[in-house]
């Protein structure tokens, strides 16, 4: 937890010296952190994310969180007797994993917080996914007499979530690389 403080603060003055404030670190009157020294600091975290989704990476982190919340009774459960697990809490697992999920593919599609369009579509293909696979999941718990047919499924949306998500970053820098060689000829 002090960790991710610690990173807070210095993406709050990141965000605050980008925008035109001053660089100060909390607490630190005396010490102005230079905008180069504060950007490799942070660049870690913040690199992949847009001018106004530098935060993302806790909102990454809060779903994280929230996914561990949800399966804590589960895994106490199996922890202390793997056969006493209730097909009701297992639905109740994966159906707040499935909300979870849901919450955060909204909020990446409101905030867009990558800063390319491409990062944002694969991170929506791969929450999707992730909801596809919940979804399987709850499918199983219901009615384990299809398992081999689910299990395949859950292969078969496993691989083509990947293939599809490096065929579109493949797309993406190709259009770009086109688009660059254009604009030099032109």
């Amino acid at each position: 937890p002090l960790l991710m403080i610690h990173f807070w603060n210095k993406v709050s003055v990141l965000k605050q010296g980008r925008s035109g404030g001053d660089w100060h670190l909390p607490g630190e009157v005396w010490n102005n952190v230079g905008p180069e020294r504060l950007e490799a600091q942070a660049a870690k975290f913040t690199r992949d994310f847009a001018e106004h989704g530098v935060m993302w990476q806790f909102a990454i982190w809060l779903r994280q969180f929230c996914l561990i919340v949800v399966s804590i009774p589960l895994l106490q459960a199996r922890a202390v007797n793997p056969a006493s697990i209730s097909v009701s809490s297992q639905i109740v697992a994966v159906v707040g994993a499935i909300l979870v999920h849901v919450v955060a593919a909204a909020a990446t599609q409101y905030v867009q917080p990558f800063a390319f369009v491409y990062q944002n579509a694969v991170e929506q293909l791969l929450i999707l996914s992730n909801i596809v696979l919940l979804i399987l999941a709850l499918c199983l718990v219901l009615a384990p007499h299809t398992a081999y047919s689910l299990e395949v499924f859950m292969l078969v949306v496993v691989v083509g979530s990947l293939v599809a998500a490096i065929a579109h970053h493949v797309v993406c820098v190709l259009r770009r690389t086109l688009r660059a060689q254009y604009a030099e000829q032109s």
